[in-house]
C-alpha cells in the first residue's frame, strides 16, 4: 500500500474522532442547558404559584378577621333591646359578605394548589404557560376573596357603629347623670338631645371614643333594676332655744310663752282669747335645728381573676356587670343621697375609696370605670372585716350602715356566722350579690341575698 494512503487514513480517523468528540460535547452542552432551563422554568412556575399562594393566604386572613368582626351579635336581653333593626340588618349583610369571602378564599386556595402542582411538572415553555395561567387564576381568585373580605369588614364596622350608637342613646336617655358622664369621658359638650346634626355628631364621637367595655358597663348601670338599696337621706329636727332660720307655729305649753303668742291671736277679744287658752289652741313660733343624716354604704367589689369570665345568661363579663351595678348605686351619691365607701378586693382588700360629696362620687365613678382585674384569689372575709372597720372608723350616723358584697367566689372563713354577726352588730346590714353560685355561708348572715347568673 502506498504511504500516502496510510497518511490519508490516519487523517480521516483523526477527523472522525474530532467529529465524534464535537457531537458528544454538543450533546452534553444541550443536556446541561436543558437542565438549567428546566430548573429556571420550574423556578418561574414556583414563583408564580407562590404569588398565588401569598394572595390566597392574604385573602384567608382578611376573611378570618371579617369573620371575627361579624361574629358579634346581641349578647344579652338588654343589648337586644338597644340594638335597632338597621344594626341587625347590617350584621346579617356583613355575615353574608363573610360567607362570600370565605368561599372566594377556598377557590383561591384551590387555584393556588393547582398552580403549585403544575409548577412541579413544568419542563418547557408550554407547560410554563399552563402554570402561569393557573397562577393568574389563583391571584384573581385571591383578589376577589380579599375584596369580599374587605366589604364584609366594612359592613361589620358599620353595623358595630350602629349598635354602639344605639347603646349610647340608650344610656343617655336612661339617666341625665350617665349622659353627663359619657360627655365628660368623650370630651364633648353635655347638652340635651334635640335630634340635630350637632347632636348626631356628638353621639357618634361618644360611640367612637369610649371603649366598648365601658359602654357595656354603663349600659348595665342604665338598665339594671335588680340591685337596689334604700339609701335616701333622712332629715331630723330638734327644738332650739335660740332663733334659727327654721321656725314653725306650735301650741303653747307654758304660761311663760304668753308674750310669744301669735299677734293675730293676741288681737282677739278677751272671751275668744281665754277660750283658746283653755283649749290649748294658742300658738307660738318655735325655732328648730334641722340636720340631714346620710346613710353609709360600703361596697366590696370582687376583682379576682374569675371575674373576667362571662355571665351565665349572656356574654357580658362578670367584671363589667359588677362595675355597672356599682356605678348605678354611686349615682345616688352624685345626687347627694348617701356616703359611699368602696374597696376592691381579691386575696386582700385594696385601697379605700370614699365619696361624701357629689364631686367625690363623680370622681369615684371614673375610678370604677377604669378599674381592671387583679388576677388574684378571693378572700371575702378579710374584705368584709375591713369594711366593718371602715364604717366604725367613720362614725356612721344613727341611721346605721349597709355593706354590699359583689362576688363570684366563696370563702369558707365566712362559715363562722356567729363571728360575722358580732362584727355586724345591730347597726350594719349585709347585702350580697352572688354571681353564678349559691353560697350558704353568705346567705345565712345576709339581710338580703341573691344569686345572679
Amino acid at each position: 500500500m502506498p504511504t500516502w494512503f496510510f497518511a490519508a487514513l490516519k487523517v480521516a480517523a483523526i477527523v472522525a474522532l474530532l467529529l465524534l468528540l464535537f457531537l458528544l460535547l454538543r450533546w452534553l452542552l444541550r443536556k446541561l442547558m436543558h437542565r438549567r432551563a428546566k430548573r429556571r422554568h420550574r423556578a418561574q412556575a414556583s414563583e408564580a404559584a407562590g404569588q398565588a399562594g401569598e394572595s390566597a393566604a392574604s385573602a384567608n386572613e382578611s376573611a378570618r378577621q371579617a369573620t371575627l368582626l361579624a361574629a358579634a351579635k346581641p349578647q344579652s336581653a338588654s343589648e337586644k333591646d338597644c340594638q335597632p333593626e338597621e344594626a341587625a340588618q347590617a350584621f346579617e349583610e356583613a355575615r353574608q359578605a363573610v360567607r362570600e369571602a370565605q368561599q372566594a378564599a377556598k377557590e383561591a386556595n384551590k387555584a393556588s394548589e393547582e398552580a403549585y402542582q403544575a409548577s412541579s411538572k413544568a419542563v418547557d415553555n408550554e407547560e410554563i404557560k399552563v402554570v402561569a395561567a393557573a397562577s393568574k387564576e389563583a391571584v384573581a381568585a385571591a383578589d376577589k376573596a380579599s375584596q369580599a373580605a374587605a366589604r364584609a369588614a366594612q359592613a361589620t364596622e358599620r353595623a358595630a357603629l350602629t349598635r354602639r350608637l344605639a347603646r349610647v342613646l340608650l344610656i343617655m336617655a336612661a339617666d341625665p347623670l350617665l349622659a353627663k358622664q359619657l360627655a365628660k369621658m368623650a370630651g364633648v359638650a353635655h347638652l340635651p338631645l334635640q335630634d340635630t346634626s350637632a347632636d348626631r355628631e356628638r353621639v357618634e364621637k361618644i360611640a367612637r371614643t369610649i371603649p366598648e367595655e365601658v359602654l357595656e358597663t354603663l349600659q348595665v348601670s342604665a338598665t339594671q333594676k335588680e340591685v337596689d338599696i334604700d339609701l335616701k337621706k333622712e332629715e331630723k329636727q330638734s327644738t332650739s332655744p335660740f332663733p334659727t332660720a327654721n321656725i314653725e307655729p306650735v301650741r303653747m305649753n307654758e304660761l311663760e310663752q304668753l308674750s310669744s303668742v301669735l299677734p293675730e291671736q293676741l288681737m282677739q277679744d278677751d272671751q275668744a282669747f281665754y277660750e283658746a287658752l283653755s283649749r290649748q289652741e294658742l300658738l307660738v313660733m318655735q325655732p328648730y335645728d334641722r340636720k340631714v343624716e346620710h346613710k353609709t354604704l360600703a361596697i366590696l367589689l370582687d376583682v379576682s381573676a374569675s371575674m373576667g369570665e362571662l355571665m351565665l345568661n349572656g356574654n357580658v363579663p362578670r367584671h363589667n356587670w359588677s362595675r355597672g351595678i356599682t356605678v348605678s348605686l354611686l349615682l345616688k351619691a352624685v345626687r347627694g343621697e348617701a356616703t359611699y365607701l368602696l374597696r376592691a378586693f381579691d386575696g386582700a382588700p385594696h385601697k379605700l375609696m370614699k365619696a361624701t360629696t357629689p364631686e367625690e362620687a363623680s370622681q369615684l365613678i371614673d375610678q370604677v370605670l377604669n378599674k381592671g382585674l387583679s388576677g388574684g384569689g378571693t378572700n371575702i372575709f378579710a374584705a368584709f372585716r375591713q369594711a366593718v372597720a371602715d364604717i366604725r372608723a367613720g362614725n356612721a350616723s344613727g341611721l346605721g350602715a349597709d355593706i354590699l358584697i359583689i362576688t363570684d367566689g366563696e370563702d369558707h372563713s365566712m362559715d363562722n356566722s356567729q363571728a360575722v354577726r358580732e362584727l355586724l352588730g345591730d347597726d350594719i346590714r349585709l347585702h350580697v350579690a352572688s354571681i353564678g353560685k349559691d353560697s350558704p355561708a353568705l346567705k345565712a348572715v345576709a339581710t338580703t341575698y341573691r344569686v345572679y347568673s
